[in-house]
């Protein structure tokens, strides 16, 4: 019965995994496989195994820099071996930056079939796995691995133990167990051979992993090889990095090893590339699926999809799990790439380099430069005595050599002495000593690439928005590493899409936590993904379309924010409507979140602001009236003004100079009044009765005037009141 463990390397929904060689094949092909872990180790593991722990030695410090041999011949000679562990700090500011600065995986449509929306739908459940998985320190780990030791490793796979529906696990490798392929010089493992994981395992562990069989043929192949070696040591006798205390192995062979009732047997995890006729599905937008070992029904429903299913040669990943002569698993990975992801600070043609290998020797410099500092003081201070043979009469020679450097020694010797006992002047401290250290501390933070700028180590006169814009200058040294794990970064992305696109095919519902976008408060949001609505649509299917990876990196918080607050002020004072939540919302204050909603809540309850609100109101009201009381006016002293003229055609003429006169503009066609012709001033005044008076004055705020004659003035048409 395969365990949950198992299933996570080979994933199957209609038959049990299983090796597929049977009975000597199957010794045969562990044979193999051990021997081809005794190649690559041989091939330089071995050798960057000693190099990556002297590395450990340097970073952690506390004795470890001096090597054993030589710290006890300096105790020998008398000289206390003094370390002073600047490497440490060092390696420590790089970690900060990179700590400091996150990045967000998101994804964007490339090919026909694929849209924004399930882009963001990716994005999101990119987001849940990352989360799921505490990403942000498993990438801690590795970039320390690889910033100390120059190789770190992600391991990426599908996982059975929590859900029965699968889920992307991502761990953290030791990098002293990963052996890459020897011979390859790519940083990408699509190029590599294949790689390998070792491991020291229990026997309750293998039968944890793969079950009862696998525990009883190990334990059965145990027995001769048993106490051969230390399992503590990785290869060659490269001690590892563990709890207990580093003991010598008896021999080079390392297989299996029992101590205190607990055998412990190494187990060769081995991922490599082979080219097999594989059953593959074609989706109607091209994208190209594996299909093997499927149900009946997943195929149907690729049918109906539209979707072609052929057999086409393939390369695959072959995974092949086995101790020194027993194979435990053989079969073909589900995934389409190793589950390892490398990063390497420097890489250069399959040569890796981190933070401390130029390091070393100034550290070493530093060290032998204190420890004869530190030697030549105490050599002032107790340098010895020149005495007469048998001079003293209060001591002899033995208590002076033990008493001589006591503050306030008394001293009395023979008064038959020849010469008085005298203290032997002591050579001075070379001046070359403290200019070697010197020397040696500037030169471990120039080959490391930190200055005193970028531990923000600035002067008393210095702001600290100077100080910061140093920092950030400052990190141009770690240019080629941040580019590294860029795209470390970027490859962990491409390994996410493809196992969500793979094995996230089914109905499921994720809940997404991300900051609001107004107060930055984390809230929660619901994703369903592979639902069909009511209508049978299915929504936010996952499995088809290609995506490129977007990865945006999120600079150091306080940097960040001290800018985003300081431009979003400034562009308020220039008097650009930036919202007082916006300011709040890029401040340093703890509580910031808080604010924002208290300033959101009163903001709707101010009264002052509503009395403001009904106030604007009011006053647009009052516009909108009176622009419609002008434009009533208008029209009537219009139809007045057609009036008359239609009543005194002769008027017009007089009318239009009068207009123009005044400065008024034609918007229409000349004349101003038409139909008047030409001006007759002196024209006969009209007979008694033929004028018809025009329409009394309607508008209640301008009336005809009766105290002066509704028949006279310049409104009525008549030069003079009629009858004069």
């Amino acid at each position: 019965m395969p365990s949950a463990a198992l299933d996570y390397k080979s994933r199957t929904s209609d038959r049990p995994i299983r090796a597929r060689a049977k009975g000597d094949d199957e010794s045969k092909i562990a044979r193999e496989n051990f021997a081809r872990y005794e190649y690559v180790s041989q091939r330089g593991h071995t050798e960057w195994c000693e190099l990556a722990m002297r590395f450990e030695d340097y970073y952690q410090g506390g004795g470890r820099q001096i090597r054993i041999e030589d710290r006890e011949k300096m105790v020998d000679e008398f000289r206390m071996p003094i370390e002073i562990n600047e490497l440490s700090e060092a390696v420590n500011t790089a970690l900060g930056y990179q700590i400091n600065n996150r990045a967000d995986i998101s994804f964007r449509p490339r090919s026909q079939g694929a849209s924004e929306e399930i882009g963001t739908a990716l994005s999101k459940v990119a987001m849940q796995v990352a989360d799921n998985n505490k990403l942000r320190w498993k990438e801690s780990g590795v970039f320390s691995d690889g910033m100390i030791r120059s190789r770190g490793y992600f391991e990426i796979m599908i996982n059975f133990d929590d859900s029965m529906k699968g889920e992307i696990r991502i761990g953290h490798l030791d990098s002293l167990d990963v052996i890459p392929d020897p011979d390859s010089k790519s940083y990408n493992p699509d190029d590599w051979a294949d790689v390998i994981i070792t491991r020291w395992l229990t026997l309750d562990e293998i039968e944890g992993m793969w079950g009862t069989d696998a525990r009883k043929k190990v334990e059965a192949n145990a027995g001769p090889y048993i106490n051969e070696g230390d399992f503590g040591t990785e290869t060659q006798e490269v001690p590892r990095t563990r709890f207990g205390d580093d003991d010598e192995a008896a021999t080079t062979y390392d297989a299996y090893y029992s101590e205190g009732g607990i055998t412990r047997v190494r187990v060769i995890d081995r991922q490599y590339w082979k080219m097999v006729n594989t059953r593959v599905v074609v989706y109607p937008s091209g994208d190209i699926r594996i299909a093997e070992n499927v149900t009946k029904e997943k195929m149907a429903a690729w049918r109906q999809q539209g979707c072609i299913i052929i057999n086409r040669p393939t390369k695959r990943v072959r995974w092949t799990v086995s101790t020194c002569d027993v194979l435990i698993h053989d079969d073909w990975s589900v995934m389409a790439h190793f589950s390892v992801v490398p990063y390497f600070p420097f890489f250069r043609h399959g040569r890796t380099k981190g933070l401390l290998n130029d390091g070393i020797g100034p550290q070493d410099l530093l060290n032998s430069c204190i420890t004869a500092y530190n030697h030549a003081v105490k050599a002032t201070a107790n340098s010895g005595w020149l005495i007469e043979e048998n001079s003293l009469s209060n001591m002899d020679t033995d208590d002076l050599d033990t008493e001589g450097a006591k503050p306030g020694l008394t001293i009395e010797y023979k008064r038959t002495a020849k010469n008085k006992p005298e203290k032997i002047q002591p050579n001075t401290v070379p001046t070359g000593i403290a200019d070697l250290a010197r020397i040696a501390s500037e030169k471990i933070m120039k080959l490391t690439g930190q200055t005193s700028a970028m531990r923000g180590e600035g002067g008393k006169d210095q702001s600290g928005i100077a100080i910061q814009s140093m920092q950030y200058a400052a990190q141009m040294s770690l240019t080629v590493p941040l580019d590294n794990l860029a795209q470390t970064r970027e490859l962990l992305a491409q390994r996410i899409l493809e196992l969500i696109q793979s094995f996230y095919d089914d109905a499921r519902i994720f809940q997404i936590t991300k900051p609001d976008a107004l107060t930055g408060k984390q809230v929660t949001e619901e994703l369903r993904i592979n639902w069909q609505d009511e209508t049978g649509v299915l929504l936010n299917n996952l499995t088809i379309g290609e995506y490129d990876v977007v990865i945006t990196e999120q600079p150091s918080q306080i940097t960040f924010q001290n800018s985003q607050f300081t431009q979003a002020l400034d562009m308020k004072k220039a008097g650009i409507a930036i919202p007082d939540t916006i300011l709040v919302k890029n401040s340093m204050l703890s509580n910031k979140s808080e604010i924002i909603e208290a300033m959101t809540a009163q903001k709707q309850t101010n009264p002052v602001d509503e009395a403001k609100a009904l106030l604007l109101q009011a006053q647009a009201e009052l516009a909108r009236a009176t622009t419609v009381n002008k434009n009533v006016e208008a029209l009537f002293s219009a139809i007045r003004t057609g009036q008359i003229v239609a009543t005194m055609p002769g008027v017009s003429t007089i009318a239009d100079e009068v207009a123009k006169s005044a400065g008024f503009v034609d918007k229409n066609a000349a004349p101003i009044y038409p139909g008047g012709g030409p001006a007759i001033i002196d024209a006969p005044a009209p007979a008694p009765g033929s004028v018809q008076p025009p329409p009394n004055s309607t508008n209640p705020i301008t009336p005809d005037n009766p105290a002066v004659g509704m028949d006279t003035g310049i409104e009525s048409g008549n030069p003079e009141p009629v009858g004069a």
